[in-house]
């Protein structure tokens, strides 16, 4: 991809991110959207490891490192990006306004930054917003759902967890 400024062409790169939070996850439905979005596989940065924060290897590489001004990001979908309102709304703001990078939310394309002003300064914080509490909320549910598994297994003579669903020792 390239624009044309100032007589010069200037040549914008195209990046992709995939996160998983664990290894038992699989990056493949990820990784096929990016593909087809049109990122080539060596640009495509994959993390595996909580979306709570934003200290992850391959995204600080990312970021810190390879994005430039004018390239794209490609990602799946906000949570993605993060599973916590603040830091999703100060790291889109950190790529889309300091690093003048724009993104590009393959399955919430309202995300997508544009060129129309109110787009940009109006609809996409407000739906930014939205969607990242409803990811930091999924993060909240889950560890609660998780917290009650645990709350709910039996305990060996050592103090153990036994699974409910095998009876062994976790």
């Amino acid at each position: 991809m390239s624009k044309k400024r100032g007589g010069f062409k200037t040549v914008m790169a195209v990046y992709g991110y995939a996160r998983v939070s664990r290894e038992i996850q699989d990056l493949t439905r990820q990784l096929k959207a990016l593909s087809k979005a049109g990122v080539k596989a060596e640009n495509i940065f994959k993390d595996i490891g909580s979306g709570k924060d934003f200290q992850r290897v391959e995204y600080q590489k990312l970021v810190n490192k390879i994005l430039k001004k004018g390239d794209i990001l490609y990602i799946t979908s906000v949570d993605r990006l993060g599973r916590d309102m603040k830091g999703i709304e100060e790291e889109y703001r950190l790529l889309t306004e300091v690093r003048e990078c724009q993104i590009i939310s393959i399955e919430e394309p309202f995300l997508s930054t544009s060129q129309d002003e109110i787009t940009n300064n109006l609809l996409r914080p407000i739906l930014l917003k939205f969607l990242s509490w409803v990811a930091e909320r999924e993060r909240k549910e889950l560890l609660n759902r998780q917290k009650q598994a645990y709350n709910s297994m039996s305990k060996n003579s050592r103090g153990k967890l036994i699974s409910n669903r095998t009876g062994k020792v976790i």
